[in-house]
């Protein structure tokens, strides 16, 4: 049972057209403080992760859009690839790979090179090892320390010979293989810029299309990169949100159910 309210007959008319009033007239009969609290506790717990949840949402958003441009740029990149299939693409971009192996070689035959002078340089040898006159007193650390600086003198010598057959040995390649190549080369790049005039102006640009399209993918790739960090938690964050919501509907349900009991057993 209600308890018996009595309100004068203006207020009986200010309740019938304020339902805010009405409202708070259910609240007096009904106790709703309790899914008040459990509607405070879900809130609660929804404005920590607000923040990152917007973020992960918007950097989401953002790794999917790009995706269609990346898709896009592919898909012209496959386009072109196509007209590519002419012999003649093809033959530069083997010509194109080959000459880049060509220059990782010589760039490694230089390191190795590079590599082994300065293992052998004084300043960088164990032989360089001082002694203090103390030491030198010790006949077994001085003849040991002398042994050491012979064989490191007679190691250099020994490099220094095989340095010299290993540069002499590319050189001969260089001029036996290489230099004869990239003579080669040169006509092959002259064959290809007159294909490219008789072409036209279409397939001519092929190469300056797809050099703009890949470099601009890369770019994408590189911007998707940045977002992906973020956007991966995305999904726990939007499950654990909707947890949190779905919590938050059953507790306004539980308080609306309440109020809405009341509400009936009064106009009844």
């Amino acid at each position: 049972m209600f308890p018996i309210l009595a309100y004068r007959q203006n207020e009986v008319i200010d309740i019938s057209r304020n339902s805010d009033i009405q409202l708070l007239l259910i609240d007096k009969l009904v106790d709703v403080k309790p899914h008040n609290q459990a509607i405070d506790e879900v809130k609660s717990e929804l404005w920590p992760n607000l923040n990152e949840y917007l973020e992960s949402r918007a950097a989401f958003e953002e790794v999917q859009s790009i995706d269609v441009e990346i898709a896009t740029k592919r898909t012209k990149i496959q386009e072109l690839n196509r007209i590519r299939e002419h012999p003649k693409f093809q033959e530069r971009t083997v010509r194109d790979r080959q000459t880049l192996v060509i220059d990782q070689i010589e760039n490694a035959a230089k390191l190795v090179a590079n590599g082994i002078k300065k293992s052998i340089e004084p300043d960088s040898s164990a032989a360089t090892l001082g002694l203090t006159d103390e030491d030198k007193k010790s006949a077994v650390i001085s003849n040991f320390h002398a042994a050491l600086i012979e064989g490191r003198e007679k190691l250099s010598a020994d490099i220094e010979i095989a340095l010299q057959l290993f540069e002499e040995t590319l050189e001969k390649s260089r001029m036996d293989q290489i230099n004869p190549w990239n003579e080669k080369k040169e006509s092959w790049e002259q064959e290809y810029a007159e294909f490219l005039q008789t072409v036209g102006g279409e397939q001519e640009g092929i190469d300056i299309q797809r050099t703009t399209l890949v470099g601009e993918e890369e770019s994408l790739k590189q911007k998707r990169q940045e977002y992906a960090s973020k956007a991966d938690g995305f999904n726990r964050l939007s499950t654990a949100r909707n947890q949190l919501l779905d919590r938050l509907d059953q507790a306004v349900q539980k308080r609306f159910d309440e109020r809405s009991g009341a509400y009936v057993q009064l106009t009844d």
